[in-house]
């Protein structure tokens, strides 16, 4: 039997949308275990790496760019290396030895990983680089399409990259479970953020048109699994959950309190009970106000330091605070 195009992308969507709903088999979170990252960025400009995952760990580069990072972790994710103005996303194992190499300036199509879940890692690279080719080439007619077109546009981009890991697996062997499941992720969180997205864009490229989204467009977020920690080792997650709370704040025209600040604040309080993911919410909305209505923000402050859980953001906040009301 042969099937059609057609009937092949909507099985693949069909498929995802099944593995997002089905349990977790994998814990992502680990008993403390040394974990090492070493390898050599050469001509980087500045001699100090970051590891970020849900905290930010730094090492020294010798004048060759050499480094080695060691460390207890205890989250198995999709972490980032930040390196003056480059970032790449590298996989990560609790116990694994992973070495990296590459040239600063050709960064990330340089990057070359050997040792545990190198072939992971490897495909991370070309997954960033599919992603950036697939991006439309005019926001403005992708952002301004009906409904129906801008969702079927969506749905394209997410089923190009489920094929295309699935044909990488073809040539190269099967990924890591846990990874396998954290790409899934990676996915369907980014395609969230970019559907919560159109109402904004809409209205912004075609400010004379009116948009009256039907009453399932945002069923979409039923699928995800929005209110867990270990999602914060998703490096879409992050994005979602901010842009989550401006949406629904959006929608929400029930509620007393006038200033943004406070709308965020009893949204977070309401939707999110896990601790970090709360603690990072928090944390965001913090620094905007800080940025952009000093006046608000110290309204808000006593409030914010009964929620705040994460000592290291609420000294950053504290900090930039002081900074700005001086």
């Amino acid at each position: 039997m042969i099937l059609s195009k057609k009937y092949i992308h909507h099985f693949l969507i069909f498929l995802s949308a099944v593995f997002l709903f089905a349990c977790k088999e994998h814990h992502r979170s680990f008993k403390p275990t040394t974990t090492v990252i070493s390898g050599q960025i050469t001509s980087a400009p500045e001699l100090i790496l970051s590891l970020q995952g849900v905290s930010t760990i730094k090492s020294a580069l010798d004048a060759s760019g050499k480094f080695s990072l060691s460390s207890e972790l205890t989250e198995a994710g999709i972490y980032r290396i930040i390196l003056a103005d480059q970032s790449f996303y590298i996989y990560i194992e609790p116990g694994a030895r992973i070495s990296v190499t590459g040239d600063y300036r050709t960064l990330p199509e340089s990057l070359m990983y050997k040792g545990d879940h190198a072939k992971e890692n490897q495909y991370l690279v070309a997954y960033e680089k599919l992603k950036a080719s697939i991006e439309p080439e005019d926001y403005g007619m992708f952002f301004t399409q009906s409904e129906a077109e801008f969702i079927k546009s969506v749905e394209y981009r997410t089923n190009r990259l489920y094929e295309d890991q699935q044909e990488y697996q073809k040539k190269n062997g099967t990924f890591d479970p846990l990874f396998e499941e954290l790409l899934s992720d990676e996915v369907a969180f980014d395609a969230a953020v970019v559907k919560m997205n159109y109402p904004d864009y809409y209205r912004y490229f075609a400010p004379d048109s009116v948009l009256k989204l039907s009453d399932t467009y945002d069923s979409f977020l039923q699928n995800l699994d929005l209110d867990n920690d270990e999602n914060l080792m998703v490096p879409a997650y992050r994005p979602f959950v901010s842009k989550f709370v401006e949406y629904k704040m959006a929608q929400d025209t029930s509620t007393q309190e006038a200033t943004a600040t406070g709308r965020k604040f009893n949204l977070i309080d309401k939707v999110f009970q896990s601790v970090k993911t709360a603690a990072y919410l928090y944390h965001n909305v913090m620094q905007d106000a800080i940025e952009n209505s000093i006046n608000e923000a110290a309204v808000w402050m006593p409030e914010y330091r009964k929620r705040q859980t994460d000592a290291e953001w609420l000294k950053m906040d504290e900090e930039l605070f002081a900074a700005r009301e001086n």
